[in-house]
């Protein structure tokens, strides 16, 4: 053991002397070898040795160096790898001198776990979508004894999750649209949405179509707009089927796909067509009221709509009934002045004969169906 000197007080003429030392922590094991010396002459000493240890009294906490602690790793790290060390120090001996650590807030999840070295490392896998950011608060403390001695200090040290690639887009829009058939060229049918909840690169998201014959339909990349890009006619074709990719940046790229149905609404643009252009029918006179004369078909490209069949041209004796007629009709016509009028089905009109017809009167008619849409 080295020699060194301690101070010491007299405190009296017996052999009691206070030991001022600063502190238990420089040593913990004294030998002194104290020498007694008399006045005479020629003067007489004898010397003793004492041994004596010094108790510990447990009165310095831990003391974290630094005092607090800041990393990032990524998300996708492997169940038990280390994210951050800390270290703390304690003056005191013995198990008064101990540390061990703990994590005491900040871990709701139970995400992290700390060892006897002060090593963090994850227990569970990470999700920075979830959370970004876990400040952990933790906890260094002797082991005294007994443990209501213990002595103890806290930090708080912050772990942040850098973002990997590991969400595709998700698509919030709906699946379906309309527009009107002959829409001009960029006309807006809908706004396409999609999310994606990582950041940064990874979150930039660009859309793209699956080719659309004659480009009829296409997209922004950048604000997903779906616009149209040609001639759109409902008689050719009266619905697309579009499928939308969504693409992040991230590397590898991640995408998800949507598909959306716009359907073409029809527009008034095309005239019934009388097939044949011209009918002809013989009655004879004065025959029973409601004789079927004749019947008329009309067809148009593509659907076929309500359309008003009439009598036009009759003798100015003979006024025309007007008959309006949908596909589901099937009401009572009421018999007007005309000798003709019009009972329509589905693209048939039937003429009939409204009163009794006298070949003195009139020999024949002529009539003239207009092609107009109602």
């Amino acid at each position: 053991m080295p020699s060194r000197t301690i101070h010491y007080q007299r405190k009296s003429s017996a052999a009691q002397h206070l030991i001022q030392t600063p502190s238990s922590v420089d040593m913990q094991h004294y030998i002194f070898v104290i020498q007694a010396v008399d006045r005479g002459e020629p003067s007489l000493s004898s010397t003793v040795t004492v041994y004596f240890n010094v108790q510990d009294l447990n009165d310095n906490a831990p003391v974290f160096d630094p005092m607090s602690y800041s990393d990032e790793v990524f998300e996708n790290v492997t169940v038990g790898s280390s994210v951050l060390t800390v270290s703390a120090t304690d003056q005191d001996g013995g198990a008064n001198g101990r540390v061990t650590y703990s994590i005491v807030d900040g871990d709701e999840d139970g995400l992290f776990d700390i060892d006897d070295n002060g090593v963090v490392v994850t227990v569970k896998e990470l999700d920075r979508e979830k959370q970004s950011i876990h400040n952990l608060w933790i906890q260094a403390s002797d082991l005294a004894e007994p443990p209501s001695r213990r002595l103890s200090s806290t930090i708080q040290a912050t772990v942040i999750l850098r973002d990997t690639n590991d969400n595709a887009p998700e698509f919030l829009s709906p699946p379906e649209a309309m527009v009107m058939e002959n829409a001009p060229p960029n006309t807006v049918i809908m706004a396409v949405k999609a999310l994606d909840r990582d950041e940064g690169a990874n979150s930039y998201i660009e859309y793209s179509l699956a080719p659309v014959i004659g480009n009829k339909l296409v997209i922004g990349p950048v604000d997903g707009l779906i616009r149209v890009g040609g001639s759109i006619d409902r008689e050719v074709q009266s619905s697309f089927s579009l499928l939308v990719t969504a693409r992040d940046r991230g590397s590898p790229s991640r995408s998800a796909t949507q598909t959306i149905k716009v359907q073409i609404l029809d527009e008034n643009d095309n005239a019934p067509v009388f097939d044949p252009r011209h009918y002809s029918a013989t009655v004879s006179e004065n025959s029973a009221l409601g004789l079927s004369v004749l019947q008329a078909i009309t067809g148009a490209a593509g659907r076929v709509r309500r359309v008003d069949q009439r009598v036009v041209s009759a003798p100015t004796c003979w006024l025309a009934s007007v008959v309006a007629w949908s596909i589901t009709s099937d009401e009572e016509l009421a018999l007007l002045s005309s000798p003709l009028y019009v009972v329509a089905e589905m693209r048939v009109g039937s003429v009939y004969s409204a009163r009794s017809i006298s070949a003195e009167t009139m020999a024949s008619y002529a009539t003239i169906p207009p092609l107009g849409w109602v």
